[in-house]
């Protein structure tokens, strides 16, 4: 029987030697340990954005933070930034334990932005007029609660927690998806 203390000589084993070694088996033995087809969800990074990064943005980024943090590295920006976060949509975030700690206002060209894999437009401007041509976006029409009551802003962020929730479903099934095709390629190794 292969054990931790097989592997590494050490009770409870070298986690890294361990999985070194498991990495391994596929080629050595010709089988795919179910280790590997249990491999965490591939994070993409998502930039959510809208005109004043003040509001929807902000409680974007918050949520995916919150509840998909599995599968999606979240980043906000504005068209045309207002340099403050709202203390409505703050209030919102709280009341639902959802923390905005480390979120900024910033502009869409911020040196402390990453290259998104995807961008979510939530501005009201069409994505193809703000985006080059070759990065992946979608436009989501979420109405903009900047002003408004307490009611307004929590029926906003409801609407983009649904659509957050979608968002990371489809990039799990995305991501299951590519790991189930492993089994494949690990069959064409031994070949």
């Amino acid at each position: 029987m292969l054990s931790a203390e097989r592997l590494s000589g050490k009770p409870y084993g070298n986690l890294g030697y361990c999985a070194a070694t498991l990495r391994a088996l596929p080629i050595a033995y010709g089988v795919v340990p179910s280790l590997l087809l249990m491999q965490e969800p591939t994070k993409s990074t998502v930039l959510f954005v809208c005109m004043g990064n003040c509001v929807r943005s902000q409680m974007a980024e918050a949520i995916a933070r919150h509840i998909a943090s599995d599968v999606i590295a979240a980043e906000s920006a504005g068209v045309q930034p207002l340099g403050f976060i709202d203390p409505t949509a703050k209030k919102v975030l709280e009341s639902r334990g959802i923390s905005i700690d480390g979120q900024f206002s910033k502009g869409l060209h911020s040196h402390k932005l990453s290259k998104p894999d995807l961008i979510v437009n939530m501005s009201g401007l069409p994505g193809k007029s703000l985006f080059h041509h070759e990065q992946l976006f979608e436009d989501w029409r979420v109405s903009d609660p900047f002003g408004d009551d307490v009611e307004t802003h929590a029926r906003v962020c409801d609407d983009i927690h649904s659509r957050i929730h979608g968002l990371a479903e489809r990039l799990r099934a995305s991501s299951a998806a590519g790991a189930a095709r492993a089994p494949e390629e690990n069959d064409l190794a031994r070949s």
